[in-house]
């Protein structure tokens, strides 16, 4: 694996299915991308939420997208990484998210490239390499 997709590049996929984000995850193998499972519950609060009959399509959408890419587990060591994540930005005066903290922390144990729109958000976080396929030119 490479590449572990953020919880925002993967709504992009879902809610824009010919558009360049979806088309660059379908073109890559199973083996090259995954989500968090942190990401993964993440998504699945939309379709809990879902009122209007055009957010059911999503849903569907959703379930699709989900069953195609490997999910990995928030596991010992993710929950170690997560650990030593959270307490040096606190350290350093500048919190992250927990959510955001425990993908952050998959992407650190399993030796991936997180790809997300946020880059604020973990850019205080040391030893992740981050692209984002939305704003970058060259990714």
């Amino acid at each position: 694996m490479i590449y572990l997709l953020d919880t925002n590049v993967c709504i992009e996929a879902i809610r824009r299915p010919h558009g360049a984000i979806s088309r660059r995850v379908r073109a890559m193998h199973e083996s090259e991308v995954a989500i968090s499972a942190a990401t993964l519950g993440e998504m699945l609060i939309g379709p809990l939420r879902q009122k209007r009959p055009k957010d059911h399509d999503e849903g569907r959408r959703l379930a699709f997208f989900t069953d195609a890419i490997k999910t990995l587990d928030f596991d010992p060591a993710c929950a170690a990484a997560f650990a030593r994540l959270a307490a040096a930005a606190m350290d350093n005066g500048r919190p992250i998210g927990p959510v955001d903290l425990q993908i952050a922390a998959t992407a650190i144990v399993h030796n991936l490239i997180l790809v997300t729109h946020n880059r604020k958000h973990f850019a205080a976080v040391g030893g992740l390499e981050i692209q984002d396929w939305q704003g970058d030119t060259n990714p």
